[in-house]
């Protein structure tokens, strides 16, 4: 079968396009910048999605601790770029552990009145430590020394375990996605840049 069109490349073309792809992928900076950027973007996007679905009560941490503190850099040699996520309060929220208090408890939310507090405890005018049964707790004071509406508004513990939570960072399929589209913003970039000097 005879070919259906023949495809020439003249020589000025050709050496223009082949000394710039030789010079941007011996410096791959500019690619590696791009994609490391839309990785950090995907990240701080995670994180705004996470803040709106679980910060019920007007707590902004995903913003504060995750997306404010995400950047992203590129090494010296361009081959290799970090997303970096510099809190330490996300990563125990990644991999979980125990946190201990300061002093002698953590204070927990309970009602959904003090989960809506922007304010701890201590700061609060009219909370009681009351000490009932076997944990001592925090609530608002009501008649007659009792707590308010009978029951705790924060109880105290020693520590608390948390889980681990991998949802905190993207999923690796949409980290690959997200490479792979920023590879092809990057060879669209070479196309237009080749189509100019053509």
């Amino acid at each position: 079968m005879p070919p259906l069109f023949t495809v020439k490349m003249d020589a000025r073309i050709g050496s223009w396009l082949l000394s710039s792809l030789k010079r941007k992928t011996a410096r791959p900076r500019r690619l590696m910048r791009l994609v490391v950027g839309e990785v950090a973007k995907l990240a701080r996007d995670n994180f705004r999605r996470l803040n709106s679905s679980r910060s019920k009560y007007g707590h902004k941490f995903y913003i504060t601790e995750g997306e404010k503190k995400t950047t992203s850099d590129v090494e010296k040699d361009g081959l290799s770029g970090v997303v970096k996520i510099d809190s330490v309060q996300m990563l125990h929220k990644l991999k979980g552990g125990t946190v201990y208090p300061k002093n002698k408890f953590l204070a927990i939310p309970v009602t959904e009145w003090a989960k809506s507090q922007k304010q701890t405890p201590g700061d609060i005018y009219g909370i009681e430590l009351y000490n009932f049964g076997k944990r001592p707790f925090l609530a608002r004071e009501g008649k007659d020394g009792q707590p308010k509406e009978g029951g705790p508004d924060w109880i105290l513990l020693r520590s608390v375990t948390h889980k681990p939570h991998p949802e905190v960072l993207p999923a690796r399929q949409d980290i690959d996605a997200v490479v792979r589209h920023a590879t092809r913003l990057y060879e669209d970039s070479l196309e237009k840049e080749w189509l100019k000097n053509t």
